[in-house]
């Protein structure tokens, strides 16, 4: 005689409510072995029937689980009496799963057999077990709308549904019915690391790659304390607006499905057209709630433009010519950036994009701004620094005009006193993390001694833990110097250019054998932006340069 037995569990829940997988089997084979006895007349044999035993672990409203396909694979190539399971639920969650494997199980001879459900092969008993399968059924399809009403009355009271593991915050575990500021608050040691990365990115214009690799040289942990940064995981946290707003999104992205699917092999995903990525929600059906952030808005709109830079051709890649407008480029027709294409051209980021409208009726929208060569842009844009330069009365009032500006809006970018301030900032969070690192070494070193741990390890994280000791200390150096410029540096560096004597002379001298790096650098300093606007092809480009400082007072 042949027993197939099969059993499922998907949850914890089941686990703890008797439906773990041992008790399951425990009872499954308590029942084969019945089934056997009476197959055999009531007669003793010394040989009882070993069941063919298949399992799954994951949701029942998936039909083809690998576990139930094998066994019905079996059932299909040999002769096989009894299919036994612990309940119909188990076998499936929706009604029409249950019929059709039902249907499956029966066309190949077998007589199936349930643990907790007497299943007869009549009219009645038939009727019975589709109610029982609409039962269940109909209880999944409730607990599931219980939860989420719960989950979405509790984050209209203000709380948190679930667990939020997001950098710069700890999850306080049993604050209950608490509302998410007191649930989600800032942790002070991570908080200190989000506004550092704001930093770098902001004021000093690094990309996530750059801040991901001094994080990594600086032996700063992740929020699970294993692998090392990435420029993805730095560009989430630097993209994330709740650092700066304090306000979070709740139920952006559609997971269902995902936790059954992740459990089936990679061919078996492939074959059913299942992936692991999560579907995106509309933006209307987002929930919020408030926290406290951790980092000033200004500094996170400053990090959001040097990213948006980025993305339109704002930092040169180490390949090609050097850039001199990346970044700085307005589009004279629809306003959008500039960037250069293929390092040759200077064109509209929208002139091959696609915009949708009503008034459009679905067709595509293009950008009409002629694409202009590169040399002839810069050159014109070039031509209206020099004009400024010239001039120096002119430059003089217009630097006078920026510093009191300046003053007035209690602007902190460009002083000394604010720049001071950040480089103290950081030399206090690295001086922390060089303790942490000293006393981590110590404990390697003691572990060694003691022999607790193996020598090839101990030397591995010892070396590790001295190379970030390193890294900090040669930061701190490079932190102090910055301190020291800072703490002469009272004003804007283009006021502080137009304070040096004889300055008009010694640039016009310079300026026709600049670097193209120094030329760019001159540019980013007195240049806003510039606006390209359309001329017909082969004509000289017509360009609006807009000063990085405020213009001269007017009569």
């Amino acid at each position: 005689m042949r027993i197939v037995v099969y059993t499922r569990v998907s949850t914890e829940d089941q686990a703890r409510s008797g439906y773990s997988l041992q008790e399951q089997q425990r009872a499954c084979r308590a029942r084969a072995a019945e089934l056997g006895v009476a197959g055999s007349g009531g007669r003793e044999t010394n040989t009882p029937p070993v069941p063919a035993e298949f399992q799954d672990e994951m949701s029942g409203e998936i039909l083809e689980r690998p576990g139930l396909q094998a066994a019905l694979d079996l059932l299909r190539r040999e002769p096989v009496q009894y299919f036994v399971c612990l309940d119909p639920d188990r076998l499936a969650r929706r009604l029409m799963h249950q019929l059709l494997i039902t249907d499956q199980i029966e066309s190949a001879g077998c007589r199936l057999e349930f643990v907790q459900h007497d299943y007869q092969d009549t009219p009645e008993g038939r009727l019975f077990y589709q109610l029982r399968g609409a039962i269940a059924e109909f209880e999944k399809a409730k607990i599931l709308e219980r939860t989420m009403r719960g989950a979405r009355g509790k984050v209209a009271a203000g709380g948190l549904p679930h667990v939020i593991r997001l950098y710069g915050y700890a999850f306080r575990k049993g604050a209950g019915k608490a509302a998410a500021r007191e649930v989600l608050v800032p942790d002070q040691r991570e908080a200190e690391w989000v506004r550092a990365m704001f930093r770098w990115c902001g004021l000093e214009r690094l990309g996530p790659r750059r801040i991901a690799e001094r994080l990594c040289s600086l032996g700063v942990a992740t929020k699970t304390g294993r692998g090392a940064w990435g420029g993805v995981q730095v560009q989430r946290i630097l993209r994330h607006p709740v650092y700066a707003t304090g306000r979070l999104a709740l139920g952006k992205q559609d997971h269902r499905g995902i936790q059954a699917a992740r459990r089936l092999p990679a061919a078996e995903r492939r074959r059913q057209g299942l992936t692991l990525t999560a579907r995106p929600k509309p933006d209307n059906t987002w929930s919020y709630v408030e926290v406290e952030p951790v980092v000033e808005p200004e500094l996170w709109r400053q990090a959001q433009a040097v990213l948006d830079s980025f993305r339109t051709g704002g930092r040169a890649r180490g390949r090609g010519p050097a850039r001199l407008l990346t970044g700085l480029g307005r589009c004279g027709l629809c306003g959008g950036p500039l960037y250069y294409l293929n390092g040759n051209r200077v064109v509209c980021a929208n002139r091959y994009a696609r915009h949708w409208s009503a008034t459009a009726r679905g067709r595509d929208r293009t950008c009409s701004l002629p694409a202009k060569r590169r040399e002839a842009v810069e050159a014109a844009v070039w031509a209206a620094v020099r004009g400024w330069l010239d001039d120096p009365e002119l430059l003089v009032q217009e630097a006078a005009a920026l510093a009191a500006a300046e003053q007035t809006n209690g602007c902190t970018g460009t002083t000394g006193s604010a720049a001071a301030a950040r480089v103290e900032t950081e030399v206090v969070l690295l001086q922390r993390q060089t303790a942490d690192k000293q006393a981590e070494a110590e404990r390697l070193g003691v572990l060694f001694v003691r022999g607790l741990w193996p020598a090839e390890q101990a030397l591995a994280a010892l070396t590790a833990t001295n190379r970030e000791l390193a890294a900090l200390q040669a930061r701190m150096a490079v932190l102090q110097d910055a301190a020291a410029e800072a703490a002469v540096a009272t004003a804007g560096p283009l006021t502080r250019l137009l304070a040096q004597p004889d300055w008009p002379v010694a640039v016009r001298q310079t300026l026709d054998t600049l670097a193209p790096e120094q030329r760019a650098a001159l540019v980013r300093l007195l240049v806003h932006a510039y606006t390209l606007h359309p001329t017909p092809r082969g004509q000289t480009p017509a360009v609006t340069v807009t000063p990085a400082f405020a213009p001269p007072a007017t009569e």
